[in-house]
């Protein structure tokens, strides 16, 4: 307990030092957006430095040196039209694939979903479905979802297989999310 109530000591001290460093000096982040730090190795600690005016002190001997941009980097050009900075790297180009399965009582059934060519998957996930009427979906009763994974760096799949077997119809919908990454 003791060291959860330091621990949170340090935050609220590093917080309020980085405030009240921001306000005397109005130069945390500098011009560039860097934030820069001193964090002693033996006790723990972190204090942000003003290199602009050294104050507080720069390093000293038993700390290390630290530097942090205070935005992050920028992604690719976007779908969205939006510029990401040349040569830096990001998410670009998102969108969602979904696959799905025949809608039947066959007691098996496999679904993979893949990204577009050149895009990588974030994430994805499955589901089992009954039939859709326009106002509402049939639930499945006794049908599982066995797998869902992802698959390579590329794609999704799912399996689902019928625990109690049902003459229902029923269809298993796989989406991946993918992107430029």
């Amino acid at each position: 307990m003791a060291l959860l109530r330091r621990a949170q000591a340090f935050v609220l001290a590093g917080m309020l030092l980085v405030v009240a460093t921001s306000v005397v000096h109005g130069s945390v982040p500098d011009a560039n957006g860097t934030i820069s730090a001193c964090y002693d190795k033996q006790s723990g600690q972190l204090r942000i430095v003003d290199k602009a005016t050294k104050v507080p002190k720069a390093c000293g001997p038993k700390e290390i040196a630290l530097s942090w941009s205070a935005e992050g980097q920028a992604g690719q050009d976007g779908e969205d039209g939006q510029d990401g900075e040349d040569g830096e790297d990001g998410v670009s180009g998102y969108e969602t694939v979904y696959e799905a399965s025949d809608e039947t009582s066959l007691y098996d059934k496999t679904v993979t979903a893949m990204c577009p060519t050149g895009k990588k998957a974030l994430g994805g996930g499955a589901g089992v479905y009954g039939h859709f009427n326009g106002e509402s979906q049939q639930i499945i009763f006794g049908v599982a979802l066995v797998q869902n994974h992802p698959f390579n760096d590329y794609g999704w799949a799912a399996r689902a297989t019928e625990i109690t077997p049902t003459d229902d119809d029923w269809y298993l919908m796989v989406r991946v999310i993918c992107a430029d990454v």
